[in-house]
């Protein structure tokens, strides 16, 4: 038998050494991140970061494990975002007016009555209009990885049917703590409650609130019917739910492993979006089953009524960039 030179061997070791010197400890662990949401385990959210585990623990051959937390389990958004920023949960989709308090640009997203339909959304998010807007969340420690969808936001209410913007003045309506929906809400000539939505059912429950938006796929699945049956088809706003991820926590990736994080993003927007639409369409047939009052009042009123909303928060969110979402097919 024929044995190698010593200094072969340890020349052969030190090479070997030398190899293992340069992986990068992220790429020599598995990376578990930690999702969040505040959407029921049927809703969309859930559809779209199941699509997106599935995807990334695939490219990655497992060396990213993903664990999904829906319904506020990790806390309502303001505190989720919050942990984001530190490092302590790694990703979430949030309402657009949650995030616009870090980027004051985002509340473009947020204007009333701002897209035509879906097709014109898809195409902003996607393009360069969402990606530029979504750069100003870098500095405040979050990574926008692409834009999920809330659904076409309706009324909902306690009271009686609403089958004008009469009818709708004068209601106490749960909104999201920002500042542009209160506005919004005002201009409607409604009172805007700012109220967290794992507190929603509660309040609508015990007429601390008498009504609230949402689409017909959270309004179904919460069973917000069981407290509030009068349902408005006004079609406010197509909701807006930006998908971060810590930056903290993707800047330790391997660059492998921040492309496959987001390629794997990118290809769960498709599956969620479809996922929104088809519970839409289904909800609402749920909705009519237990005898929800749907009405569908003239627009033309309400959109009249929220132009000052978008005089006063053209500086802020920029005319350039609304001109430019109108010229949008």
């Amino acid at each position: 038998m024929t044995f190698a030179p010593r200094s072969l061997i340890l020349s052969a070791l030190a090479t070997g050494l030398a190899a293992l010197a340069v992986q990068s400890p992220a790429s020599a662990q598995t990376v578990t991140l930690r999702v969040a949401h505040t959407a029921a385990q049927v809703e969309p959210y859930q559809t779209g970061f199941e699509k997106f585990r599935e995807e990334v623990e695939k490219a990655t051959g497992g060396a990213i494990k993903v664990e999904i937390f829906p319904n506020a389990q990790l806390g309502d958004e303001g505190s989720v975002l919050k942990s984001i920023q530190s490092g302590s949960i790694a990703m979430a989709t949030v309402a657009n007016a949650t995030i616009a308090d870090f980027a004051q640009e985002m509340h473009i997203f947020d204007l009333p009555f701002l897209f035509k339909d879906r097709s014109q959304a898809y195409h902003v998010l996607d393009g360069e209009i969402g990606q530029s807007v979504g750069k100003a969340l870098a500095d405040k420690g979050f990574v926008l990885l692409g834009y999920y969808e809330a659904g076409v936001r309706n009324v909902l209410n306690n009271q009686k049917p609403i089958t004008s913007l009469t009818d709708f003045k004068g209601m106490k309506i749960r909104v999201i703590p920002s500042s542009i929906n209160i506005d919004t809400f005002r201009a409607l000539g409604a009172n805007p409650v700012p109220l967290n939505y794992s507190e929603l059912y509660t309040a609508l429950q015990t007429h601390v609130v008498d009504g609230a938006e949402a689409a017909n796929s959270n309004y179904n699945a919460k069973k917000f019917y069981e407290v509030a049956p009068h349902y408005a088809l006004v079609r406010w706003q197509i909701l807006v739910a930006p998908v971060v991820i810590s930056k903290r926590i993707f800047d330790k990736l391997t660059p492998d492993q921040q492309a496959a994080v987001k390629a794997a993003l990118q290809a769960s927007l498709d599956t969620e979006r479809k996922a929104y639409q088809a519970s839409d369409e289904s909800a609402m047939k749920e909705l009519i089953a237990h005898n929800v009052k749907v009405t569908e009042p003239d627009r033309g009123p309400w959109i009249e009524a929220v132009k000052p909303v978008w005089q006063k928060w053209a500086p802020v969110v920029g005319q350039k960039t609304i001109d430019a979402i109108a010229a949008t097919q």
